[in-house]
C-alpha cells in the first residue's frame, strides 16, 4: 500500500495485467523518458516524451509511437526494470499548463539511473 502522494509498488504480474489493458484497449498514453533523482524529488525534467499507443515490437520490446507512425517512439524492455510503480489521479501532480493532457495515471518503470513513465490519458 502506498502513502498519500506516493505510487505504489507493483509486483510484476501487477504491471503485465496494467501493460495488457494498454496494450488491448489501445489506449492513448504518454511515455516519459527522465533521469531518476533522489527518492523525495521523484524524477528530473523529462529527456524526451511521444504520446501514443503501446505496441509490441521485436524480442517483446514495448514502443509507444504516435498513430501508425514510428518517426518519434520510445522504446523500452519491462522486463529489465528494477522496480515498477503505479500512480493516480490522486498521486499525480495537477497539469496546469496550457495545452497539457489531463492525466489518469502513470505506469512508472525504473532502471538504473533513469525512468520510464507511461501516462493514461482519458478519452476525448
Amino acid at each position: 500500500m502506498s502513502t498519500p502522494g506516493t505510487p505504489a509498488e507493483l509486483s510484476s504480474q501487477e504491471a503485465s495485467d496494467i501493460l495488457h489493458k494498454l496494450l488491448t484497449e489501445s489506449t492513448r498514453i504518454k511515455a516519459v523518458f527522465a533521469r531518476s533523482a533522489y527518492p523525495q524529488l521523484g524524477m528530473l525534467p523529462p529527456v524526451a516524451s511521444v504520446t501514443g499507443t503501446l505496441r509490441r515490437g521485436p524480442a517483446d520490446l514495448l514502443t509507444v509511437s504516435p498513430d501508425m507512425s514510428f518517426d518519434s517512439t520510445l522504446t523500452f524492455d519491462p522486463r529489465t526494470a528494477t522496480s515498477v510503480g503505479y500512480g493516480d489521479d490522486r498521486v499525480l501532480p495537477p497539469q496546469d499548463a496550457p495545452g497539457s493532457p489531463r492525466l489518469l495515471s502513470g505506469l512508472i518503470f525504473s532502471y538504473e539511473g533513469y525512468l520510464v513513465v507511461l501516462f493514461e490519458i482519458p478519452g476525448e
